[in-house]
């Protein structure tokens, strides 16, 4: 079982141990494949594996008032890195103090309390202040430290994996590459609130989620998707059409939110937590003529939902039961 190691900058354990360090986020295929050959080299030295999570994400430090839309909560990172099974996960939290270290300071403390002997790192890696030292610098300052580098270049086929790229996916609503990315479909966990009740007026009753402004969500539009309820797994994993958007038919200037309609279940959700996933773009946010326009197309989406096939239950790991109710 993973175990999350003290903050503290001054915790220690015994080594030998192989480390990777990142932000993580979004703890794609490509974040994957780094924390699976850093558990494998720990094997290889008979040692433990740790991975080092820096937070909050460093350009909120360097550039205060950014705006960064992150792909993970610090919660679902930390549940995605420990389902790779790493022995230790450390959160770097990421202040002025930590970025102004060199990389030689940096990887001569991480040698010092955690007796590192290989670190695990991606090609496009760069650590120490103003990211001085990409991967030629690293493996200078890691074999003066007595520290083996290891990059990992290639994932899975041969396709690039980013949280750039996963973006990109997100805001043209490509929920098949996102997803392909990501090894799991994109899912956002949010508490359900009360609505205006409009949805049930016009037939169809949603669950309500407010969107958080510092997590990235897909292009707004009208998704197949699932639900999960966080609390009761007994309900299994739920059906439903999800529309993400302004609701510009019957609201000017509306703010953005997640609302699920879930297809053959009509029980009160007010303040249960809700996992919903994105499996399927149906179409794009749209603003109809007419609420009855409005109501013709939602019959439409829900029909066309049907008419999608089911995914394979792995790509709602880690978080959703199984079967489907």
């Amino acid at each position: 079982m993973t175990e999350i190691l003290p903050t503290d900058r001054d915790s220690k354990i015994d080594g030998p141990s192989a480390v990777t360090i990142g932000k993580f986020d979004g703890v794609h295929v490509g974040h994957q494949a780094v924390i699976d050959q850093t558990a494998l080299s720990a094997r290889l030295i008979e040692g433990v594996s740790v991975v080092i999570n820096m937070w909050p994400h460093p350009a909120t430090v360097l550039a205060p008032g950014m705006k960064i839309s992150l792909l993970t909560t610090l919660e679902d990172r930390l549940d995605l890195i420990a389902l790779r099974a790493p022995d230790y996960v450390q959160i770097a939290k990421f202040d002025v103090h930590f970025s102004q270290q060199s990389a030689t300071d940096y990887l001569s403390s991480l040698r010092e309390k955690l007796g590192m002997k290989v670190l695990v790192l991606g090609e496009d890696a760069r650590l120490g202040r103003d990211r001085h030292a990409g991967i030629d610098e690293l493996k200078q300052i890691a074999s003066r430290l007595g520290v083996r580098v290891e990059v990992v270049d290639v994932v899975g086929s041969g396709e690039r994996a980013g949280s750039g790229l996963v973006r990109e996916a997100y805001s043209r609503g490509d929920v098949a590459t996102a997803a392909r990315l990501l090894g799991r479909l994109p899912s956002y966990r949010g508490v359900v609130e009360k609505g205006d009740r409009r949805g049930r007026e016009l037939g169809f009753p949603t669950a309500n989620l407010r969107v958080r402004s510092d997590l990235a969500l897909p292009a707004p539009g009208i998704y197949k998707g699932a639900a999960a309820i966080v609390d009761q797994p007994e309900s299994g994993r739920l059906a439903a059409v999800i529309s993400l958007g302004t609701r510009p038919t019957v609201v000017e200037n509306g703010e953005l939110l997640l609302e699920v309609h879930l297809l053959d279940f009509d029980q009160d959700l007010y303040g249960a937590e809700l996992r919903v996933f994105f499996e399927d773009l149906i179409r794009p946010q749209a603003k109809f003529s007419s609420v009855e326009e409005l109501v013709d197309a939602m019959h439409a989406d829900v029909a066309a939902a049907l008419t999608l096939p089911q995914l394979p239950d792995e790509l709602y790991e880690p978080w959703a039961p199984c079967r489907h109710t």
